[in-house]
């Protein structure tokens, strides 16, 4: 996607008790807010615990539970608006949205937490302004992003398709049942005409020990790492981990440090993608406690870790939209606003803001520009070399060039991505 984007770069540190909301960079410049949490540390506890049952409730349980889980939601939301986005604040992120709406630019959303540790496991991606009936992460426009404040990803960016995907499904036998056949064929439903066109290729590792991964990363290159497994946090030691298998089948708690070690030296990662209960929660005094933020500090540059367990619907909706989008160069951030929006509008309407979004410097952009716009000059040449001989049978040379087409005259095309 051609938009420009403009960065609203928001800190929030502690201050005797209390918190600042410090808007350190902007279109419309800075401002600062001091405010108090409106939750109790054990209504925040609660509203997390509700969260976590979100794919028990939509698979089991009826209208009104999952209506309650959808109001929550929106209180959440929409209080954690009122407390941070009020005053100066407030009228600086205002006039920012006006002066990108006006040029149809956006404004990306960078949630700077790194201070604050506490703060983090919150739902952010709910944020909810009222009086606009308006969700930021649910528009093209306003893509939040929990921004790490780290050295810019050096990692280079895709020069060339297709997309290498590395799936890793992991369903040791003394953990619940992931149905590995069944999550397989998701997966291979959800890329299938994306693999059929070129445009991603997977590879599926099943047998899930680290010793095999650490084997296929040898092999090739890979552009994305997606896990789909359990997941957990140590409290003992307030660590993030997913759950791996031993050479028995076993589960083996993998530590955020353990598989950022053995991402680390892949140059050609630019994307990691935990689908897994818990990817996304961290300590409440250690900002890089969690498995996604340990990966970002060895250097990936972005992270999609999911705050729960997802349904099924959303899982296949939510790998088919976001390659779909990555393939047409769309940023990370915008990607994973289309692919909110198409999990709100096909599958729930409480499910889209699961994914959470960790970035670094640079680690926006998978899919090198240069490369859409050649692909999109192909498919020009493509098209106008299929139609010339329907339009103009006369003149239509056999091999057409770039160079030489005769002009045609009121012809509209349309480019299908």
């Amino acid at each position: 996607m051609s938009k420009k984007y403009h960065d609203f770069d928001l800190l929030i540190t502690q201050c005797s008790g209390n918190y600042i909301a410090r808007v350190i960079n902007s279109p419309a410049g800075e401002a600062k807010h001091l405010f108090s949490l409106p939750f109790s540390f054990d209504e925040i506890q609660n509203y997390l615990q509700h969260f976590n049952q979100t794919r028990t409730i939509l698979v089991h349980s009826n209208r009104q539970a999952q209506k309650n889980l959808e109001q929550d939601r929106y209180f959440v939301g929409k209080t954690l608006y009122k407390s941070i986005f009020t005053g100066d604040v407030e009228d600086v992120l205002q006039r920012s949205l006006s002066k990108t709406s006006a040029n149809n630019e956006g404004l990306r959303l960078n949630l700077r937490l790194t201070e604050v540790p506490e703060l983090i496991n919150l739902p952010w991606e709910y944020l909810y302004d009222e009086s606009e009936d308006y969700f930021f992460s649910l528009s093209i426009n306003t893509p939040i992003v929990r921004y790490l404040a780290l050295e810019t990803s050096e990692k280079p960016t895709v020069q060339q398709l297709p997309l290498q995907v590395l799936i890793v499904i992991s369903n040791p036998n003394d953990y619940p049942d992931l149905n590995v056949e069944k999550e397989c064929d998701n997966i291979r439903h959800a890329l299938h005409d994306l693999e059929q066109k070129g445009y991603v290729q997977v590879t599926l590792l099943s047998n899930a020990t680290l010793a095999d991964l650490q084997s296929t990363l040898s092999e090739q290159d890979f552009h994305i790492f997606h896990f789909i497994g359990h997941g957990g946090f140590n409290q003992e030691d307030e660590t993030g981990v997913l759950i791996f298998e031993n050479q028995q089948g076993e589960g083996h708690a993998v530590s955020g440090k353990t598989l950022a070690m053995l991402l680390h030296d892949v140059q050609s990662l630019r994307l990691a993608i935990l689908n897994a209960c818990e990817g996304a929660k961290t300590s409440l005094c250690n900002a890089f406690g969690g498995v996604g933020q340990c990966l970002m500090r060895q250097g990936m540059p972005a992270v999609i870790a999911m705050q729960n367990e997802i349904t099924d619907m959303t899982a296949v909706i939510f790998a088919h939209k976001l390659y779909t989008s990555l393939v047409k160069g769309y940023d990370i951030d915008v990607a994973l606003v289309e692919t909110r929006k198409a999990i709100s509008a096909q599958s729930n309407g409480v499910e889209w803001g699961t994914p959470v979004l960790y970035m670094r410097p640079g680690g926006h952009t998978i899919v090198d520009n240069r490369l859409i716009e050649q692909r999109k000059q192909q498919q020009t040449m493509n098209y106008i070399s299929a139609l010339q001989p329907i339009l103009n049978p006369y003149t239509a040379t056999p091999n057409l060039s770039p160079y030489t087409f005769k002009p045609i005259k009121a012809v509209s095309l349309s480019l299908i991505n």
